[in-house]
């Protein structure tokens, strides 16, 4: 397997759905970012490997949509880092809203986030 893909080859890969790529870019190459988001987000109070993997269905789902919109004016990962970080908000922000789940009791309703067009993962630190 090689070792470093473009970001171009990395796109190419996923949107034919090779899963060398596909793992190699979601699970090895992004995973500790992504944990390092979770952990911001949700103070540490959240199962990393699961938000992980719904953030990757939610990117698989629509052949790739959000993928494709993908314009290569800025790096993969950092694209891919502010689309984790609405994502994860967004999924915080439900749990807080669904009180009958037992999610619920890890946030406090004065928890929830509000993210901006120009959020990403430096405004998190």
């Amino acid at each position: 397997m090689k070792l470093i893909y473009s970001d171009k080859e990395i796109v190419d890969g996923i949107l034919r759905n090779d899963s060398k790529i596909i793992e190699y870019f979601f699970f090895n190459r992004c995973s500790p970012m992504f944990a390092f988001i979770i952990s911001k987000i949700f103070n540490n109070r959240a199962e990393k490997d699961e938000l992980i993997n719904e953030l990757f269905l939610d990117l698989n789902q629509n052949d790739w949509y959000k993928i494709r919109q993908f314009d290569f004016k800025s790096k993969l990962t950092t694209w891919v880092s502010v689309v984790a970080v609405r994502f994860f908000i967004r999924k915080k922000n439900m749990l807080i809203e669904n009180d009958g789940t037992d999610d619920s009791i890890l946030f406090n309703k004065n928890t929830a986030i509000e993210y901006s067009d120009d959020m990403d993962v430096v405004t998190l630190i």
